[in-house]
């Protein structure tokens, strides 16, 4: 733990503090205080301690040599008792040991990449990968470890700054305490990292050792988040999680939809018993057998069904189609309500179902399908032609391509 002079001066330590430092050296009246381990450095000049000496002189002073050296300690714990003795800002505290720590680790044999001779075969290669894996998790674990019972909470400077300065942590945990942020995202850090040693040790075979592991690790964070969070706070944060991985992964839109966010979240919340994504991606479990799929997703669809009700219900069905989409985000363009798209969508799907209808009944001639197919298509084309007026070819010539009805249509 060297270097910590020059630190100590650009901390500009108030005399508030250097008396307080003096204290832990039980200096007395008439005494000759000296701070042991002197750092001698001529280009800083060491900063001065006052001490008063009450008995002599009330008003008398005298400057003793304040060394950082008499603060640090081998014994991590030891370190923070003085730095708590004088009164050291706990920010500054938790820096101080935390970068200590780490550049303690960096220093260790085994944390940098094996670098294996050219002659070692696949074999030895992926097995000193996975002691060097092994070896980077177990000092990691054993930092971590160290760091909560010293400070007394999870930390890393990486999460500090992942915190002030990326954008999507701010919108996902914006809602936590500037202190409470940075501790989750440390804890996460923790047992992710952890759970990453595992699955990469394994080789991407996860045994049923492995797959225990993960599962204790994964209860033990659970735990560890209830304690650090309020029971409000978690879910909040569960919610937030999951819906910023659900969305994407199932590809969810609300296009037209009309929801409030309570009904959003009320969603979000249903979801979690379909997928929850945060488990199963911590837990790398394997994929369930179809049938446990489908169900879970016809559980989830009937709730929501029951949530929105069944005109909304369609309306969302109506969103997951990118045909509808597209044809959204065109007349919304242009200015056109969405019961514009709606129409057009609803028509022109009737239409194409009709057609199937047509084609497939086997009581009409080939003469009378073609007849009655040619009088759907005009109609459909008439009434998506009188909803989209002037815009109607570029919408079929382009984004509307999916009304294949309208296309052949075009196409005669």
């Amino acid at each position: 733990m060297n270097g910590k002079f020059v630190f100590a001066a650009s901390l500009s330590l108030n005399a508030a503090l250097v008396i307080a430092l003096v204290s832990l050296q039980d200096v007395t009246s008439g005494a000759d205080p000296t701070f042991v381990t002197a750092i001698d450095s001529p280009a800083v000049p060491p900063l001065q301690a006052v001490v008063i000496d009450s008995e002599a002189n009330p008003s008398a002073i005298k400057q003793i040599p304040f060394r950082w050296s008499s603060l640090e300690s081998q014994d991590y714990r030891q370190y923070v008792s003085n730095l708590r003795a004088i009164h050291c800002p706990e920010e500054t505290l938790r820096d101080i040991i935390v970068a200590d720590l780490d550049q303690l680790c960096a220093s260790k044999p085994g944390h940098t990449p094996p670098n294996p001779a050219p002659w070692n075969g696949a074999t030895r290669r992926r097995a000193l990968e996975r002691q060097h894996v092994l070896s980077r998790a177990a000092m990691a674990a054993e930092k971590r470890a160290l760091v909560r019972e010293l400070i007394g909470y999870p930390w890393d400077h990486s999460s500090r700054d992942v915190w002030h300065q990326d954008s999507y942590t701010s919108i996902l945990l914006g809602f936590l305490a500037a202190s409470k942020g940075p501790q989750l995202l440390s804890l996460l850090a923790d047992a992710t990292e952890q759970a990453r040693a595992i699955k990469e040790a394994s080789g991407g075979i996860l045994i049923a050792e492995d797959r225990e592991a993960l599962r204790r690790l994964y209860h033990t964070l659970q735990r560890e988040m209830s304690g650090m969070l309020s029971a409000a706070d978690k879910l909040e944060f569960e919610l937030r999680t999951q819906a910023g991985a659900y969305l994407p992964v199932e590809d969810i839109h609300w296009d037209g939809v009309t929801i409030n966010g309570g009904e959003l979240r009320e969603f979000v919340r249903f979801s979690l018993e379909h997928r929850d994504m945060f488990a199963e991606e911590f837990l790398a479990e394997a994929p369930l057998a179809g049938d446990t799929i489908e169900a879970k997703r016809t559980a989830f669809t009937s709730r929501v069904r029951t949530m929105l009700g069944p005109v909304r219900f369609s309306d969302y069905e109506r969103a997951q189609d990118q045909a509808f989409r597209e044809l959204f985000a065109f007349t919304a363009a242009r200015n056109m309500t969405r019961d514009v798209a709606v129409h057009i969508y609803n028509t022109c799907r009737a239409a194409e179902s009709q057609a199937s209808q047509v084609r497939n009944d086997a009581t009409l001639s080939a003469e009378e399908q073609l007849a009655a197919l040619a009088v759907l298509k005009s109609m459909t084309t008439k009434s998506v032609a009188a909803r989209l007026g002037a815009d109607y070819r570029e919408y079929v010539s382009g984004a509307g391509q999916w009304m294949s009805i309208l296309q052949q249509e075009e196409a005669n």
